[in-house]
């Protein structure tokens, strides 16, 4: 049901925000910052999802989120996230790089320019 939605957002798909800011994580009104993860390789002793989650977690403190980001499973060692800024700032790159090279696996990230509303949600991602 997440990923669907969020596919809609991003297709640009007709949406109603005031019924999807009513579901937790999706303040399209703020500031965001778009991120794709993935990890290179496989390792059988770790949860490649999970290790991508706390990476979430760990760039949206890093960049001075103010909540919990928006984490949507692509596949088996892909994601995507969106951390909520407020309204406005943008982290520093040298933060979120160092975050990525504390994970667990060899994990990868891309961070998008940040934007607000359901424009700057999408341009964010692209």
């Amino acid at each position: 049901m997440l990923a669907s939605r969020v596919r809609a957002i991003l297709d640009g798909d007709p949406i109603d925000v005031d019924q999807l800011q009513r579901a937790p994580g999706y303040r399209l009104r703020q500031h965001r910052l778009g991120l794709v993860l993935w990890i290179d390789g496989h390792r059988i002793d770790l949860d490649p999802l999970r290790v991508l989650s706390e990476l979430a977690e760990a760039s949206a403190r890093a960049a001075g989120a103010v909540d919990s980001p928006l984490f949507v499973p692509c596949d088996g060692t892909t994601a995507w996230a969106w951390c909520a800024l407020g309204n406005d700032g943008g982290p520093a790159l040298a933060e979120l790089a160092a975050v990525v090279a504390k994970a667990p696996a060899p994990a990868a990230m891309a961070v998008g320019s940040a934007g607000s509303g359901v424009d700057g949600f999408r341009r964010t991602h692209r």
